[in-house]
């Protein structure tokens, strides 16, 4: 019995060659639902299995850390001493092979999610660095890569298991049983059936939409938005700020599949009044481009053009309108300074939002510069940006934080 024992890999190791195994089965499967619904036009379930086939990637390359150390602690069984010196190093460099490419591989990924501008999670839990910056170019050469990879590795995984089946059928020698026992490839099955059953579900199933308002939160808005509609002046008796454009900015950032990701409008246009002496003159009307919106991801970006999102096709424009300023006294120290009840209307839905914000100036030459730098936290569901399978705020955050430089300038 000893004899034998000593003839095989340890439990740890089996376990972990096992559940590796499983997991690559799992990813390619994933890996074809995905390419399935992004051909269909399902969006959405494209997403959430890619988000779960980066994660099971993840979970692939911590595993074989794992087995790597385990390794080289506990180091495998000799190979039996009637093998061929040739079969001896193909098994050598097969196994190297694998390891290489269980380490590359999700490596690849990770590069190409990050040059996608898609940072990735793990299972939505938390976020993994990105690892290079957005570069469409850098990511189509990563695909590229990570589909040759993907590929070499089902090669080899299928050249590694018919070599193991020929030791067993043809050569009867002990060396499947070492790593493998029928009890261990059922249950390997088994669990690749169940990763698959349950991260796969997206491709057959659609969220509730949960994009509504509680009755008493709509009642508020709707008695808020009445008072700032009724303030609102037509006019001011304040300048009128010129905006440099080119130097200001409206970014916001949300969350997708558990990781965050940023984006801008690149067009929008305002008239701007304020005086920090006359608060009640002072008025603010920013008319955005919907249509503009970047995340540095042309797929992201074509998706929040939909109905589903924006629907620009009948809501084209977001309309930012302030005219009620107070200055925010509570904390003498904090960098806002003032902050407003604005009412802010996107895809047919005016809803009041809370932007605080500060302004500095610069007087010079006659010329004065304002620099305005505000923040607002606006949720999603008031204006339905979202709705259907994307109200499901585990792939889609319900909240957008949005961050806006303004430069203006009076002469």
């Amino acid at each position: 019995m000893d004899k034998i024992k000593n003839l095989r890999y340890g439990q740890v190791a089996r376990y972990l060659h096992g559940l590796i195994a499983s997991l690559i089965v799992s990813q390619y499967i994933l890996a074809n639902l995905a390419e399935d619904a992004e051909h269909s036009g399902a969006t959405f379930q494209h997403l959430v299995l890619l988000a779960n086939h980066k994660s099971i990637g993840m979970t692939i390359l911590m595993l074989a850390v794992v087995r790597l150390c385990w390794r080289f602690y506990f180091p495998g069984p000799a190979l039996p001493n009637n093998m061929m010196h040739w079969q001896k190093m193909a098994s050598r460099y097969t196994h190297g092979l694998l390891y290489a490419l269980i380490f590359v591989l999700p490596l690849s990924g990770w590069l190409m999610s990050s040059a996608a501008s898609y940072s990735v999670s793990w299972f939505n839990l938390f976020s993994f660095p990105d690892l290079v910056s957005a570069d469409e170019s850098l990511k189509s050469l990563l695909m590229s890569v990570h589909e040759f990879l993907a590929t070499s590795l089902f090669v080899l995984a299928l050249v590694h298991i018919v070599a193991a089946l020929k030791h067993r059928f043809f050569d009867y020698d002990d060396v499947l049983q070492r790593m493998v026992s029928g009890r261990g490839i059922i249950a390997a099955v088994v669990l690749a059936v169940i990763v698959v059953t349950f991260l796969g579900r997206a491709a057959i199933t659609k969220s509730e939409n949960k994009g509504v308002l509680a009755s008493t939160e709509s009642a508020q808005a709707d008695s808020k938005l009445t008072a700032i509609q009724k303030s609102t002046p037509l006019q001011s008796q304040l300048p009128v700020w010129n905006i440099d454009y080119s130097n200001s900015y409206i970014h916001f950032s949300g969350e997708q599949a558990g990781a965050e990701f940023e984006g801008q409008f690149s067009q929008w246009k305002g008239i701007i009044h304020f005086s920090a002496d006359d608060l009640s003159q002072s008025f603010f009307n920013i008319e955005i481009d919907l249509g503009s919106v970047d995340t540095d991801e042309e797929e992201r970006n074509l998706t929040l053009l939909t109905k589903q999102f924006f629907y620009v096709d009948q809501f084209p424009t977001a309309i930012f309108t302030a005219a009620i300023f107070s200055t925010n006294t509570v904390n003498s120290t904090i960098s806002d300074n003032y902050q407003t009840m604005a009412s802010l209307s996107i895809k047919g839905h005016t809803v009041p939002a809370m932007f605080k914000f500060s302004v500095t100036e610069r007087a010079d030459s006659g010329m004065v510069e304002y620099t305005l730098v505000g923040s607002a936290r606006l949720d999603r569901f008031n204006y339905e940006v979202g709705s259907g399978e994307w109200a499901d705020t585990e792939w889609v955050g319900q909240f957008v934080n949005v961050d806006v430089l303004v430069v203006g300038i009076i002469q």
